[in-house]
């Protein structure tokens, strides 16, 4: 059986998107790139647990950005008064000519996002693999999905496509499993 996601794909554009994006792009300039063509990603890749200030501050958009456009996400969620939503790791990715990501997902992550920093002519779309829906890059733009849905970027045809990717995740904070004494 084939079926094909039916999810709502946030799309906004960051309010204060031209101050970070040059903060952003200084700092891709000074990281290392650990992970590169080792995992997904096909291209540069920087560690899964990269931070700053200026991420921290697209980190907190893209929450509130989540609990406005979801306002009842914990009602999906087990045990929501249990729990929170958390940003568990981010990452960039450096595309150059021919790089790519290979179709993955982010299981078991609630909701990932991918924010464009740098998106010069040939900037290849992100693909959600079941549906084919692709969705064009746009600098100080973010993508937030449900971390299961699978997608991919097809080969890029231009130098320094920049994203900014992460994962939100629900995460216990109540100790209600804690059977002990049961």
């Amino acid at each position: 059986m084939n079926v094909q996601e039916n999810h709502e794909i946030i799309i906004e554009k960051c309010p204060f998107f031209e101050e970070v994006n040059g903060k952003l792009l200084e700092e891709v300039e000074s990281i290392e790139y650990p992970l590169t063509n080792v995992t997904n990603v096909k291209a540069k890749q920087s560690d899964w647990y990269t931070k700053s200030a200026n991420i921290k501050r697209i980190h907190s958009w893209v929450l509130d950005l989540i609990k406005e456009k979801y306002p009842d996400v914990t009602k999906h969620l087990i045990f929501p008064s249990m729990g929170k939503l958390e940003i568990t790791n981010t990452w960039f990715a450096r595309y150059g000519q021919g790089d790519h990501t290979v179709s993955h997902n982010h299981i078991p992550s609630t909701f990932s996002w991918s924010y464009y920093v740098k998106c010069p002519s040939g900037s290849p779309p992100l693909i959600f693999t079941t549906s084919g829906k692709e969705i064009n890059p746009v600098e100080g733009e973010v993508i937030i999905f449900p971390s299961f849905l699978n997608h991919h970027v097809s080969s890029n045809e231009c130098d320094d496509r920049i994203v900014l990717a992460g994962n939100f995740t629900f995460v216990l904070t109540s100790n209600y499993y804690n059977y002990e004494g049961a």
